[in-house]
């Protein structure tokens, strides 16, 4: 069954006031999604939940977020006009909250925290990209790019710390590649606590926020 304009109207000032169409127009990947809305094809579907996630982020606080991704009923999005199937829109939006960047909370508490230290500069890895993309890329091609099995990584963590120690080194957060290369699985390692995170760039920028939030 369709909503009703009324229905419609009332579910998108529920979650975002202003539409979600404003919201999208925040954002760099959200203008990016407006403009191919009557297609979307995953990598935009991808771009779509990231922004819904960082808006709900701005609008509700972590708790909130934490919430929805235990209740399906804890959240309702309407896609306005985007041309995406809602159920399609509500389940990638609650897998991503589960499993796209976990632990969820302490994923959006670095958020919270580099906000609150660079206000308005939440994307910057997203809105400087074309500028320093190519510097990346190019030195990431010079570099033999190798993945690691998951029962490896512990090992390997424990065997970076154990040798720091030894100069009265603490280890920094890096990023490991977990899997098999053709379906990649993007991790984070800040000392103990792994941070599974959706893409390369997303993990770039994670890490990017946690040496400015701590200081490394």
């Amino acid at each position: 069954e369709q909503a009703g304009p009324s229905k419609k109207a009332k579910i998108e000032n529920d979650v975002f006031p202003r539409g979600l169409e404003f919201a999208l127009n925040k954002y760099p990947d959200g203008k990016i999604v407006l403009s191919a809305k009557n297609k979307l094809t995953n990598e935009l579907r991808n771009k779509l939940t990231k922004v819904i996630i960082t808006e709900l982020y701005a609008l509700y606080g972590i708790n909130k977020l934490a919430d929805a991704s235990s209740s399906r009923n804890s959240l309702s999005i309407d896609e306005g006009n985007i041309g995406e199937d809602k159920s399609d829109l509500e389940s990638g939006l609650l897998s991503f909250l589960r499993v796209g960047t976990e632990p969820l909370t302490r994923v959006l508490e670095i958020e919270a925290d580099f906000n609150k230290k660079h206000e308005g500069c939440i994307d910057i890895i997203y809105n400087t990209w074309e500028k320093v993309s190519f510097a990346i890329i190019a030195e990431a091609k010079e570099r033999k790019i190798n993945s690691i099995a998951s029962a490896e990584l512990h090992e390997r963590n424990e065997a970076r710390n154990e040798k720091l120690k030894k100069f009265g080194l603490t280890v920094q957060p890096f990023a490991v590649i977990v899997g098999d290369l053709s379906h990649p699985t993007y991790i984070i390692v800040v000392d103990e606590v792994q941070y599974k995170v959706d893409t390369g760039i997303r993990a770039l920028e994670l890490l990017f926020k946690l040496f400015s939030r701590s200081g490394y």
